[in-house]
């Protein structure tokens, strides 16, 4: 599969973006960081195998909307057309040409199928692989066996299948090794079998016992050999089920390749030849039919030729003609304004000569146009008159701001004079420093006054709450010798911990009368339905006495020991009075024993609960005594805790009200102390507020409240302060009017003083002018603007002159050469009007240029028709000979025999892509099963036997299935009846609970570690696999591409004699090294060999999917690169390589590698990707054409050499 286009509509950065990958070679992507390699490498990898629910690319106006599109190129030449979008359900959309049946829709189980078995994790561990993948890769080489190295090619990149083997194998014996007593497993098994062993011991033994436990055993033999059964009659099961689905795709893979060895087409005859002949025939007809075309249209453009006429003699004076036909436009203006500016420049010259004998009537005409006032003198006058305006202003302003200011001196006095003379400010500012602190005291004593309030209704509503136990509670409670809190809380806690087990006691005892009740009423049921109930106790009597009569009997009869007198106490103990005798005594005994101990057990429930009876009459006796106990400790702790309050003269409450008493008591004695405190200090802050007031009694000499006294000597010393202000203010004020005043007058008088040096200035210029010293500056600007006006008039007579000279010369030369003109070329044109002539001529001219131009393209276009008919005969030629080529390489000699031998050929492409999807599906349905052995039993068999087996296989299985679980049902039936036997005794029915409990225990730690060894086992055998069918290639594969890398320094990989010791290499100097001992570079180099092998591995045998790389060669010095990216090369003639990078000198090296290299540029802004410019290359090139209205278009021609 190769990526022929990408469409990303909106993923991560990018919006609306198209990438077109053309050609077969590696193909480089370079972009500096945050450009969006990353982002272009996961929407590869997402638009292949579905964008996740979570992906860390929605953002911006992506968020939502996630969709991409892309044109691929299947390995067997079909195109598909996929489009996949963010979501659940109905994500993939697209279609299939190219199959033999047409176009075909495409949705996402359809697409899974084209992928194969191709996931995201194999592409993400396999295809996809960046630096540090390689940097690890390298260093696990030294470390891995051949088998890790090449299994975890293909496994999970870095991945070593002897560390996870390791792993699991370890986490396996936490569990569980032989011979271990700590491990959890171990120790389980081990309770266990002390367990039963003690089941067996506290259970009361019998004949039935014994045969339930035969039963058990025999039932858990046959469920044991059934499950073998099962499991054997599953893999046959499965194995027929394999052979029936595979017979048909075997059938037709035998049908297609027989199909295929029957046809033959000429070796080297291409697959396309009959497309390829089909397009000739129609070329080689359009071609014919455009050759005609063009032919007849050279013909027609010959026949026009010969009515197109034209004079040269006009062309050839073309210059001539054109000027006079531009000039017709001024001659005619000439004649028609030549009258007007006659009469304008007469009446003109008129109005200056009057002006001027006004303003100078000496001057002529000729002076005025002799009288140009210099730059100079204009600025002198400008000045005078500007100096003139600004001295006069000056004055004006000078003057009546002196008599402002003089004004308001004489009002500043009158003010001054009002206010009288100064008073003292001292006194009344320093008692009002003071202010403030009386008015935080008397803010202070009213506080004081509602705290003392406030602190007193706090008592009041105290003292109530302290009784009781206090009779009449009064503020000398606060003297009262109470215990420590700490005291309390103890007597509060021992009072509670007697509640509490009084409590736990009474209903303890309540619960057990209870069950006294109930046992008595269910004994005395079982002793009216059976009579009197045998004794444990008496049943241990008897069996010591059946032992001590053992004893008696052996001391006499194997030890010959006198015992009489023994068996006499022992006789009359135990003996019935009939039977005196030992020997006769002893076997009585024992049966006796033996009946009563049947007795036991056939009452054993109700001898347990008879004893049960026994032990709970007890227990609730203690249970009494100790009741007792706790309430004679309840009345001492009670006597205990009224003695530690008998000084305070009552008697208490209980320890939690009296906790909440003392709280009580302590916030009275906390408000008694504030109200002392607040009436101590009130008394020393209504002190310092009488003295203060009285001060300002003494200063204002009234009486009154403190607050207007304080509120009038305020008010008398803000006047007092701003009369002082003010006659400062006005003081400075005169000062500073009198300066301006004074300065006023000395300004005026050098004002003045300068006015004679202007006037003599004013004269000077007067004489240079030879104009009347008297006169001032204005009458000398009005004469200066008339004469100014009068020489404007004047010049407009002048300026018409010239226009009159220019009109006349004009028309003195345009009828002249008009006249010679028609004279030479149109004698006819003699007799008309001069512009009449040269506009006929113009128009003669313009009908000769327009016949050339039209000969001109009639012969351009008759040369070219000849010129592509021409071309049409080469063409013609050529497919005639790629026609006879393609007749040649058939053997045929006619279109027909042609059409026969090329739909061989096509048929013969079609079949091999049949067998080779077939085969892929054989393959898939076969593995693991080997393949040899496979197609012997499919060759030798037939689709109804195959599906008979199949059939009677399942039946197999059912019925093994069946009996199986009548075996378990049985073996759970016999584990409950011998259950039932060993639950005889209550410390049997214990055990035999832990018993249960530890298998419990045990059946969840084996669920932990039965994974991990089937992990191991299934493990072992993928790799067992892939080594016997992979191996062998991936070596070659992996030697041939690591030869390349290296420049032929190492010509192979091998394998050693050890499976588990790591990769050799061999030098060309037949040195054999380790990983170890090559260099990091060299190491990465060797992964990467291993790598790129497996990839050809797999892409031969399944859908081939792009390699992604990004920057793996950061590592490599300039010579390693090259040769490393001629392995590249070779690689990708087989499969899609795109390399991302940072690095412009990368880029550089793949063009020295592939001359024809042109990488995409990413800009780091994350905008469209863009051609990089050629080496050498300007940046003025025009850039690629945009593809499609709002959507950017750009090429990938990344080349191989092979290309």
């Amino acid at each position: 599969m190769k990526i022929r286009k990408l469409q990303i509509g909106a993923y991560g950065r990018f919006r609306d973006l198209d990438l077109t990958f053309e050609g077969q070679g590696v193909q480089m992507i370079l972009g500096p960081n945050e450009a969006g390699k990353t982002t272009l490498l996961e929407f590869v990898r997402e638009l292949l195998f579905g964008f996740g629910e979570r992906t860390p690319y929605a953002f911006g106006t992506a968020s939502g909307r996630i969709e991409g599109a892309a044109d691929l190129a299947l390995d067997d030449g079909r195109l598909v057309e996929l489009r996949r979008r963010k979501g659940r359900k109905n994500t993939v959309s697209g279609r299939i040409e190219g199959g033999g049946e047409g176009a075909v829709d495409l949705d996402e189980a359809g697409f899974e199928a084209l992928l194969g078995s191709a996931s995201l994790n194999l592409f993400r561990s396999v295809f996809a692989f960046g630096l540090e993948e390689l940097a690890a890769g390298e260093k696990s080489l030294a470390d891995q066996s051949v088998k890790s190295v090449l299994f975890s090619a293909g496994a999970s990149g870095a991945a070593d299948p002897k560390r996870v083997l390791e792993s699991l194998d370890a986490d396996a014996r936490k569990l569980y090794t032989d011979g271990s007593r700590n491990l959890v497993v171990n120790k389980l098994l081990t309770d266990l079998a002390e367990l039963s062993k003690q089941v067996k011991g506290k259970s009361i033994r019998c004949e039935a016992y014994e045969q339930r436990r035969n039963d058990l055993r025999d039932a858990e033999a046959e469920a044991e050999a059934l499950s073998a059964d099962l499991l054997e009659a599953a893999r046959d099961l499965a194995l027929r089920e394999k052979l029936a689905k595979a017979h048909a795709p075997w059938r037709e893979l035998s049908l297609i390749r027989r199909e295929r060895e029957g046809l033959s087409a000429p070796q080297g005859f291409p697959a396309d030849g009959l497309a390829r002949f089909d397009a000739i025939e129609v070329e080689a007809a359009r071609l014919a039919e455009e050759r005609e075309k063009q032919r007849e249209a050279a013909a027609k453009a010959e026949r026009t030729l010969a009515d197109v006429q034209f004079d040269p003699r006009l062309i050839e004076r073309r210059t001539v003609v054109e000027g006079l036909y531009r000039s017709i436009e001024a001659v005619g203006q000439a004649r028609r304004e030549l009258p007007e500016d006659r009469r304008t420049r007469d009446a003109a010259l008129r109005d200056a000569a009057s002006r001027l004998a006004g303003l100078a009537p000496s001057w002529t005409l000729e002076d005025l146009r002799g009288f140009r006032p210099t730059a100079e003198r204009k600025d002198r006058f400008d000045r005078l008159v500007a100096e003139r305006d600004r001295r006069e202003k000056a004055l004006g302003e000078l003057a009546s701001r002196r008599d402002d200011l003089r004004g308001d001196l004489d009002e500043k006095a009158a003010e001054l004079a009002a206010l009288g003379e100064p008073a003292d400010v001292a006194p009344w500012a320093a008692l009002l420093l003071e202010a403030d602190e009386y008015t935080k005291n008397v803010q202070d004593c009213d506080r004081r006054r509602a705290e003392h309030r406030k602190l007193q209704r706090e008592a009041d509503d105290l003292l109530p709450r302290l009784a009781p136990p206090l009779a009449s509670p009064t503020l000398r409670a606060v003297q009262l010798p109470a215990p420590p809190r700490e005291a309390v809380a103890r007597f509060k806690l021992d009072l509670q911990k007697i509640d509490q087990r009084v409590e736990a006691a009474e209903s303890g005892l309540r619960k057990d009368e209870a069950e006294l009740a109930a046992l008595e009423r269910e004994v005395a049921a079982l002793s009216r339905r059976d009579g009197d109930l045998p004794s444990r106790d008496l049943l241990d009597e008897m069996r010591r006495g059946r032992d001590a009569g053992w004893d008696l009997v052996r001391r006499k009869f194997a030890e010959q020991q006198d015992v009489e007198a023994e068996i006499r106490d022992w006789l009359a103990d135990h003996a019935a009075e009939a039977v005196p005798d030992l020997i006769d005594a002893f076997p009585a005994m024992v049966r006796e024993t033996d009946r009563y101990a049947d007795e036991l057990f056939r009452h054993s429930s109700a001898v347990a609960k008879l004893e049960q009876l026994h032990a709970l009459r007890d227990r609730i006796r203690r249970d009494r005594e100790a009741l007792d106990d706790l309430q004679a400790d309840a009345d001492a702790t009670l006597g205990r805790w009224r003695d530690l309050w008998a000084d305070c003269g009552f008697v208490p409450l209980a320890p939690e009200a009296m906790e909440g008493w003392l709280d009580r008591l302590e916030a009275l004695r906390g408000v008694q102390a504030r109200l002392a405190e607040n009436e101590q200090e009130g008394r020393l802050v209504r002190e310092a507020i009488d003295a203060y007031e009285r001060r300002l009694a003494e200063l204002t000499g009234r009486e009154g409240p403190g607050p207007r006294l304080l509120a009038e000597a305020r008010e008398r010393e803000r006047t007092i302060r701003e009369t002082e202000r003010s006659r400062a203010d006005l003081q400075a004020a005169c000062v500073r009017l009198r300066k301006k005043a004074e300065d006023a007058d000395a300004e005026i008088a050098a004002r003045r003083a300068d006015e004679a040096e202007w006037d003599a200035r004013r004269i000077d210029l007067l004489r240079e002018l030879d104009l009347p010293e008297s006169w001032d500056v204005s009458l000398l600007g009005r004469v200066l603007q008339g004469l100014a006006e009068t020489t404007l008039e004047l010049k407009k007579a002048d300026d018409r002159e010239a226009r009159i000279a220019a009109h006349e010369a004009r028309l003195a030369e345009f009828e002249p050469r008009v006249r010679t003109l028609v004279e030479e070329l149109a004698p006819d044109l003699i007799d008309a009007a001069p512009e009449q002539a040269a506009a006929a001529l113009h128009a003669r001219l313009t009908d000769s240029v327009q016949a050339r131009e039209r000969r001109a393209n009639l012969e351009k276009n008759r040369a070219d028709a000849l010129a592509e008919a021409a071309l049409r005969d080469d063409r013609l030629t050529r497919l005639q000979a790629d026609r006879d080529a393609l007749l040649a390489a058939a053997g045929a000699e006619t279109a027909d025999a042609f059409r026969a031998v090329a739909e061989r050929a096509a048929r013969i492409v079609d079949l091999e892509n049949q067998a080779r999807d077939r085969g892929r599906e054989f393959d898939r349905l076969r593995e693991p099963e080997p393949l040899d052995a496979f197609v012997a039993r499919l060759e030798s068999a037939d689709a109804p036997g195959l599906e008979a087996d199949r059939a009677g296989a399942d039946a197999r299985h059912k019925q093994l299935q069946a009996r199986k679980s009548e075996a378990d049902q049985k073996v759970g039936s016999c584990r409950q009846l011998l259950s039932e036997y060993e639950k005889g005794g209550g410390d049997a029915a214990e055990i035999q609970e832990k018993v249960s409990a530890r298998r419990a225990e045990l059946a969840a730690i084996v669920d932990r570690y039965v994974p991990l060894v089937f992990a191991q086992h299934l493990l072992k055998q993928a790799i067992a696999r892939f080594e016997q069918g992979s191996r062998p290639e991936m070596l070659r594969e992996t030697s041939r591409i690591f030869e390349t890398m290296t420049g032929g320094r190492y010509v192979r990989v091998e394998r050693p004699d050890d499976d588990e010791a790591p990769l050799q290499v061999r030098r060309v100097d037949d040195e054999v090294l380790e990983p170890h001992q090559l260099s990091a570079g060299t190491r990465e180099q060797l992964y990467l060999a291993v790598r790129l092998a497996y990839v050809l591995h797999y892409c031969g045998r399944a859908e081939s999917l792009p390699i992604v790389m990004d920057d793996v060669l950061a590592n490599f010095d300039d010579d390693r690169s090259r040769r490393t990216l001629r392995a590249l090369g070779e690689i990708s003639g087989k499969v899609q390589v795109l390399f991302l990078t940072c690095h412009p000198h990368v880029v550089e090296l793949g063009r020295e590698v592939f001359p024809l290299l042109r990488p995409i540029s990413l800009s780091p802004a994350g905008k469209p990707a863009e051609p990089a410019p050629e080496a050498g290359a300007g940046a003025a090139g025009e850039g690629p054409p945009r593809a499609g209205k709002g959507r950017r278009h750009r090429t990938l021609l990344d080349l191989s050499p092979s290309n």
